[in-house]
């Protein structure tokens, strides 16, 4: 679990969850490690650690403080909490609220085909550059920002998107 964890953080591609029930144990750092997680009334986030006399696993101890912060993920952890459906927003676990869960995977699919034709290379530096935001002071995050900005500006898309900005159209990236 630990390595499908770390491979879909460090995924270039940037995954999505659609979360329409309880995600519990590992399967709620499996929503968590997703880049976009996009919940129903239905959803529910359980952390059970301690009814079990269980630490908490499955990378819940990495991400879990840096999407809610460390008071709530004490909270959660060590007292067991669970955050339900909307509320998973507010919180900082979810980027999207669907209202009616029959339209969640349907939403789930839409994002998924905005991110696929966007510039996907540049969307894969800056996920790295986003995730590695905690463990870097501001000069190394400058210097990677940079490091990764060279780098977009090697692809076709970046003339692209300029072309389209210009030409007030959308942009037909390749992701190359």
């Amino acid at each position: 679990m630990q390595t499908f964890l770390r491979e879909l953080w460090e995924l270039a591609k940037p995954p999505i969850a659609a979360v329409n029930g309880a995600a519990v144990g590992p399967g709620a750092r499996l929503a968590l490690a997703c880049d976009f997680v996009l919940v129903s009334d239905a959803s529910r986030f359980i952390w059970a650690f301690t009814k079990w006399g269980l630490v908490a696993d499955a990378g819940g101890g990495y991400l879990l403080p840096r999407l809610v912060g460390l008071p709530k993920a004490k909270a959660l952890v060590m007292l067991g909490e669970s955050i339900k459906g909307a509320d998973a927003v507010v919180e900082g676990l979810a980027y999207r609220h669907v209202a009616d869960a029959e339209q969640l995977d349907a939403q789930a699919d839409a994002l998924a085909v905005r991110l696929a034709a966007g510039p996907t290379r540049s969307l894969g530096l800056s996920k790295r550059l986003l995730n590695a935001a905690f463990e870097t002071d501001l000069g190394d995050s400058l210097e990677l920002e940079g490091h990764f900005q060279a780098l977009a500006t090697t692809s076709p898309d970046l003339l692209e998107g300029m072309a389209a900005f210009r030409d007030r159209r959308d942009a037909e990236f390749t992701g190359e």
